[in-house]
């Protein structure tokens, strides 16, 4: 989604981004769990063209190769699959004028100590049974060609999840350093939305500025739409058609588990499983709910409670 954002360098991004390399700089691995429909291909995009970030973070940032990994599973039935796709990212980049095979780069990586760093963005398309090979030979490769391969996956899941428990690599070293990007801060949200009212040439007065924040949180997706609205029509409404699509593209993306807490707290609910009990806690972190489990994001609350659609859905699912 990198471009549905205008790049706004937000104060969570950087403190955020250097956790994510200071992970790295140890040697580990790394994955980032962001909401659906959120700004993490911008980021990620951010993070790998924020020099300065990796002067301050990275001991020799040139030491550092960044790839951009995203495999078909039938692509990487095992190491050497994966091998051979590493090995062809390399020699189509500019490091060398001549190819090497994959031992030969390792070695010369070895002899520079340099650390190859293999993003993996979207790695939620792996979380099912078709596709999970891909993870666990990726695992197994980063474990073989440690401490030379790295790998930071950002997921727009849960992945702690019991439910994603089975997609997983049984061995966790792709999974020992979690971080979460919540949704954005109101101060953030408001230096988006002063951004974009810049860039479309309009004014939004202080009165549907906060009405914007209430409706749609830190979620820009849902920002920027409410915008644009205003941009075109004059003024917005979270009962558009542009929004509600938005609205239902994010509540499908979330576990069941979510949705369903999420429903129950619509409808003033109580009692919760241990799977709903542990989402709740989740998407408080994410900045979803608050620690009262209120909406934070005020849009979503309605169109829970008036799509009946959705709601005998997750009535027949519960």
């Amino acid at each position: 989604m990198i471009g549905d954002f205008p790049l706004i360098n937000t104060t969570q991004y950087k403190q955020e981004a250097e956790k994510w390399l200071k992970a790295i700089t140890r040697g580990e691995d790394a994955c980032v769990v962001f909401l659906p429909k959120t700004d993490s291909e911008i980021r990620l995009s951010q993070l790998l063209n924020d020099r300065e970030l990796q002067r301050r973070v990275l001991d020799k940032p040139s030491s550092y190769i960044f790839l951009r990994v995203n495999f078909d599973s039938h692509d990487v039935e095992d190491v050497d699959d994966f091998s051979f796709q590493i090995q062809e990212r390399l020699n189509s980049s500019s490091i060398l004028k001549t190819s090497l095979s994959f031992l030969e780069w390792m070695e010369y990586i070895k002899k520079q100590s340099m650390r190859v760093v293999l993003i993996l963005p979207e790695a939620e398309r792996y979380l099912n049974d078709s596709d999970k090979t891909a993870l666990a030979v990726l695992s197994e490769a980063a474990r073989k060609y440690s401490p030379l391969l790295r790998v930071l996956s950002i997921f727009e899941t849960n992945i702690t999840h019991p439910s994603m428990v089975s997609f997983l690599p049984n061995i966790s070293d792709l999974y020992e350093n979690i971080f979460y990007y919540p949704l954005y801060t109101t101060e953030a949200t408001v230096s988006f939305i002063q951004l974009l009212c810049y860039q479309w040439r309009i004014s939004i007065s202080r009165n549907d500025m906060e009405q914007i924040i209430m409706a749609c949180g830190g979620h820009f997706w849902l920002v920027k739409e409410a915008v644009r609205q205003i941009s075109i029509t004059g003024s917005w409404a979270s009962a558009e058609e542009g929004m509600q699509f938005r609205l239902r593209s994010f509540y499908n993306l979330l576990l069941s588990s979510e949705q369903t807490a999420l429903y129950k707290l619509v409808t003033r609910q109580r009692i919760f499983s241990s799977e709903e009990q542990m989402s709740l806690m989740y998407l408080q972190t994410m900045n979803l709910i608050d620690t009262k489990h209120q909406f934070l994001v005020d849009a979503l609350r309605n169109f829970l409670v008036t799509k009946e659609d959705v709601s005998a859905n997750l009535v027949l699912n519960d």
